[in-house]
């Protein structure tokens, strides 16, 4: 095949592909304001806590707005979930770190129950976590566990939502010996028994599975290489992140069968107002819930606590642009809030700022409306504000 002559240009594919996700990302944050009125997530990026908004980047870092409110929502927010998984995504390096190399294993087990169109998503789950602490309280399940030899485990929650209506499913890692496959294999007979009895549909074979050594660690925790063929056709992982503990529901596109709640955003965005009331259903249900389990001691017993690790000099954050009131107006009137960050980065203050001044001098589409934050009140007290003369 001819391809004709090299253009000496090289594509960056990997910064092609996050320059994509991170416009993504505010897209589908736009439509998590326009669905999740009256919620932090409505505020988040978008409400000021300073005197203005401030741009800034740190060292090698990509540049962020300063001095606006942040929901830190794991569920409802596109933008603010990223980092808050980050965070746990280390913690979980450092523990399978420290019991690998104790000579130990984790386990990739994972439950779910059996659901059709018509399951609402609240019994769905309510169902699913009711009988898992049921099954967990149990001595039999107990007894397992402590044959094993596991000291812990680490569950992380999810749902993806396909052709027979909402998934619910834990991913769980079990901190055990080597060899334990068969061991923790036995929590089968205790989940189907846990779920019958929690008046649920029986659970068929993909109810539970349990996952050893290679593929569990990489499941979280990129050691270096992606998991094998092999090991991905185990558990039927066909898409290649290596952190579905921390990032699944956060995923964009659709997998194994099933479209994930930032999916759902996606596709409200383009036009689809079911996924939007599906996504508002979703949201409502797990807000307030925890994403990730640690259970009880197991940070302590991994020493976690104690953990060496050189201190990390924090690179200082440089200002590359303040924004005022009415410049910000502009920008949240245009739904332009990537947009300026991007220019910024790619083109210079000086480019961000010929483009604040034509948002200014442009009407745009969107109600130019933001809040003032008042950092002296706990609760969420806002003021509005908008200029003179300004058009709905």
């Amino acid at each position: 095949m001819n391809l004709g002559p090299p253009t000496g240009q090289v594509h960056d594919l990997d910064a092609a592909r996050r320059l994509n996700m991170a416009r993504e990302r505010w897209r589908m944050k736009r439509s998590a304001e326009q669905l999740l009125r009256g919620t932090r997530v409505e505020r988040c990026h978008r409400s000021v806590t300073g005197d203005a908004v401030y741009i800034r980047q740190k060292e090698e870092g990509r540049p962020f707005y300063h001095n606006i409110a942040k929901c830190k929502s794991r569920w409802g927010c596109p933008v603010c979930a990223p980092a808050a998984m980050e965070r746990d995504q280390k913690r979980l390096r450092d523990a399978l770190s420290i019991w690998k190399a104790a000579g130990n294993e984790t386990y990739l087990v994972t439950f779910t129950i059996r659901h059709d169109v018509t399951t609402p998503i609240e019994g769905a789950v309510k169902g699913l976590l009711t009988a898992q602490a049921r099954m967990k309280s149990w001595r039999a399940y107990k007894s397992i566990m402590a044959e094993s030899g596991a000291i812990g485990s680490i569950a992380a929650r999810e749902i993806t939502f396909g052709e027979n209506g909402p998934h619910p499913h834990v991913h769980m890692l079990v901190l055990a010996k080597p060899e334990m496959f068969d061991v923790l294999e036995k929590i089968r007979a205790l989940w189907a028994d846990a779920v019958r009895r929690q008046g649920l549909d029986a659970v068929n074979e993909h109810g539970f599975e349990v996952t050893g050594g290679d593929y569990a660690a990489e499941y979280v925790a990129k050691y270096g290489k992606e998991p094998s063929a092999e090991s991905k056709r185990a558990v039927r992982a066909w898409w290649s992140a290596a952190d579905e503990m921390t990032r699944g529901h956060t995923k964009q596109t659709q997998r194994m069968g099933g479209a994930t709640p930032f999916t759902l955003l996606r596709w409200f965005g383009e036009g689809d107002r079911q996924s939007g009331e599906v996504f508002v259903e979703f949201f409502e249900v797990m807000r307030g819930r925890s994403q990730l389990h640690w259970s009880k001691g197991l940070r302590a017993k991994l020493d976690l606590f104690r953990l060496e690790r050189p201190m990390e000099v924090k690179p200082q954050a440089r200002n590359l642009m303040r924004i005022d009131f009415p410049s910000w107006h502009a920008v949240i009137r245009h739904n332009a809030r990537w947009e300026l960050l991007y220019v910024i980065e790619h083109y210079g203050d000086e480019a961000a700022e010929a483009l604040l001044d034509r948002m200014r001098r442009s009407r745009g589409r969107w109600r130019g409306t933001f809040f003032l934050e008042d950092p002296s009140v706990p609760k969420w007290r806002h003021f509005h504000w908008e200029p003179e003369g300004a058009v709905a």
